[in-house]
């Protein structure tokens, strides 16, 4: 198991003075991100039809609306599912915010089919498309964003450490969206078996 990272031992010990720069978006992420979903095999939801096959076979899972460790907000209940690998990675992710922190997770992206993109995108202007090489990530059912409100400048940094060393190793793509404020991730689908090593889940990200 990887060794703590210092930033780690400081929280256990009620410190925490680490600052971290953003996980702003580079030329090319969404590019980077979809063909990581081809890569990982993943197919693009179209409409309720498939989102229920995909139910029906687990490919998706449901999330609760809200557990000790994070709820979900502003999701349609439909669309409250995600890839196993991805609720796995809320799960951990949440469970060591709320031992560190004290305060859970709010989700407010999951998965979503083309029908919902495409009237995402009518109202949102800084939506991902429903279609093509740039289209959105959530359309896996592999991505999740998080929001940032109401962190504070602590939980952001902790979570900035944490996301940018699974980018680094290649468990997830994570950036950081500043108009909507929120973190949005692209779960990888290794992040499973990754996930089944870490014990216990306060090492997520090696921190």
């Amino acid at each position: 198991v990887r060794k703590a990272l210092p930033v780690l031992i400081g929280l256990r010990k009620g410190r925490f003075t680490f600052t971290a720069a953003p996980l702003r978006a580079r030329p090319g992420s969404l590019r980077r991100e979809n063909e990581a979903a081809t890569r990982d095999d993943l197919s693009r939801l179209t409409g309720r039809k498939m989102l229920a096959r995909f139910r029906h076979a687990r490919l998706l899972v449901p999330l609760p609306a809200s557990t000790r460790t994070y709820y979900v907000s502003g999701v349609p209940e439909s669309l409250r599912v995600a890839r196993p690998w991805t609720k796995r990675f809320i799960e951990q992710l949440a469970a060591a915010k709320r031992r560190f922190f004290g305060t859970p997770l709010r989700i407010t992206g999951l998965t979503r089919t083309r029908t919902y993109q495409n009237a995402l995108t009518a109202t949102k202007g800084n939506a991902a498309p429903a279609h093509g090489r740039l289209q959105s990530t959530h359309l896996t059912g592999a991505s999740v964003d998080i929001s940032k409100r109401p962190l504070s400048v602590r939980e952001i940094n902790w979570l900035r450490i944490v996301l940018r060393r699974l980018t680094v190793d290649g468990l997830v793509h994570a950036i950081e969206e500043f108009r909507e404020p929120h973190f949005h991730v692209f779960v990888r689908k290794r992040y499973g078996a990754y996930a089944r090593t870490l014990a216990p889940h306060l090492l997520v990200g090696g921190c």
